[in-house]
């Protein structure tokens, strides 16, 4: 995996520290392995077809770093689910 320094914007693949500020990233390290690990989870549910369990790991997922892919895949289990409201605006029907 590569992350990129939330300081000086250098590619690293070692957990610790930045290569090229020394800037502490086991943090930021630690939340995308969380994320990775919250994606497959998405991934196991999808294929037993559980939506409702995708949709809250989907929210986590949100919490810990909102972005284009998340917002996608949301829309995408949303419309799985019947929810077709939902996947349009983006969020669950009332």
């Amino acid at each position: 995996m590569i992350l990129t320094c939330p300081v000086c914007q250098a590619g690293n693949s070692a957990p610790n520290q930045c290569r090229r500020c020394k800037a502490d990233l086991s943090l930021v390290w630690n939340l995308e392995l969380q994320r990775q690990s919250l994606f497959g989870q998405v991934r196991v549910c999808l294929a037993e077809k559980n939506y409702p369990r995708a949709l809250n790991l989907l929210a986590e997922l949100a919490q810990l770093r909102s972005d284009v892919e998340v917002d996608k895949l949301t829309a995408a289990v949303r419309l799985l689910a019947g929810d077709f409201a939902g996947a349009y605006l983006g969020r669950p029907r009332e």
